[in-house]
């Protein structure tokens, strides 16, 4: 049986749910996903596919299907059609249950039930509209990663947010961010983390990083800021921890790399030392593993941290610049 024939047989009956539950039925990571359309929850299939397993639609319209009383999760009470309806371009069924009632209390039956008859292989995923973010949201149990959508998002909302979600393995933020960065914000907890639209608020968040994976996109960067950390990394002064670094600068601005380079003392690529390319797996929500080369161009150089040998590698463009430390 698929995973919707599972979930939706779980909702015939208290005997179909408990055969369900005995079956103990591994699920991959969960997605639960909160747009201005609606909510659905997902099941990622591989590193870039999320296939829909359930959709959620808080209205009745008139159909051939009628509306029924359903009990789910904790013996919650919805009044719902379910039906299985199939993807155009894949053909793959999904559950859609069109609904009357309080949104927040849908979802979380929905959370309850897909935890009582699945056994959850990772922890979950949160990808969320800003618009989302001001209504009376249920909170989601087991969520690691998050990804917000959406176009301006206020600085205090995040922290608000943050705070629900305490000890997340990745943050992914597409809107720009407006507002201080807080001494205290739990933002600096995360060690891996993407900001779409970086603007002041994600360089702020570079200048203080101590995590291992930070993706900057659209950043208002400049030679010095890039020459600032590198040299407290080579000096062991901050980014003790930093693996990956990746900075794409805003549309139409650029660095001069050979006034990065010329900065410190630098190494170029010794095949003898280390290997050409450099895998990048920074395991942040949304993002895909990456090979980057670090042996031809002119501005790849490597650097050497004093207190401990360790390497590290620059790729300095116009428009981009990574730094990648080796293991």
């Amino acid at each position: 049986m698929e995973y919707v024939d599972i979930f939706m047989m779980s909702l015939c009956s208290k005997r179909a749910k408990n055969c369900a539950i005995r079956a103990k039925v591994q699920i991959p990571k969960l997605w639960f996903i909160l747009s201005e359309k609606g909510s659905r929850v997902g099941i990622q299939v591989d590193e870039r596919r999320v296939r829909t397993l359930v959709k959620l639609q808080d209205c009745l319209g008139i159909g051939l299907v009628e509306p029924i009383v359903v009990k789910m999760g904790n013996n919650q009470e919805m009044t719902a059609t379910i039906k299985s309806e199939e993807r155009r371009r894949s053909g793959r069924a999904y559950c859609l249950i069109n609904h009357l009632g309080e949104g927040r209390r849908i979802l979380k039956a929905l959370q309850e039930q897909m935890q009582v008859i699945f056994r959850s292989t990772e922890p979950h995923s949160l990808k969320l509209h800003v618009s989302k973010l001001n209504e009376n949201l249920p909170v989601f149990e087991n969520i690691k990663d998050i990804l917000v959508t959406g176009k301006q998002l206020e600085s205090d909302v995040l922290e608000k947010l943050l705070g629900t979600y305490p000890g997340l393995n990745s943050l992914a933020v597409d809107p720009l961010i407006d507002g201080n960065v807080l001494e205290t914000s739990q933002i600096f907890q995360i060690e891996r983390i993407c900001f779409s639209d970086c603007g002041l608020y994600g360089l702020e968040i570079l200048r203080r990083f101590t995590g291992s994976h930070l993706v900057l996109i659209d950043a208002p960067i400049h030679e010095n800021d890039v020459v600032d950390i590198i040299r407290k990394w080579i000096a062991n002064e901050a980014y003790q921890n930093l693996e990956t670094l990746s900075i794409y600068l805003k549309n139409r601005s650029e660095i001069n790399p050979q006034l990065v380079m010329d900065s410190f003392p630098t190494e170029r690529y010794n095949p003898d030392i280390r290997p050409p390319m450099f895998y990048i797996e920074s395991k942040i929500i949304d993002r895909y593993p990456d090979e980057m080369d670090f042996s031809e161009d002119d501005f790849c150089r490597d650097v050497i941290r004093g207190i401990d040998g360790k390497r590290a590698s620059i790729g300095c463009l116009t428009e981009a610049i990574f730094f990648v430390v080796w293991n």
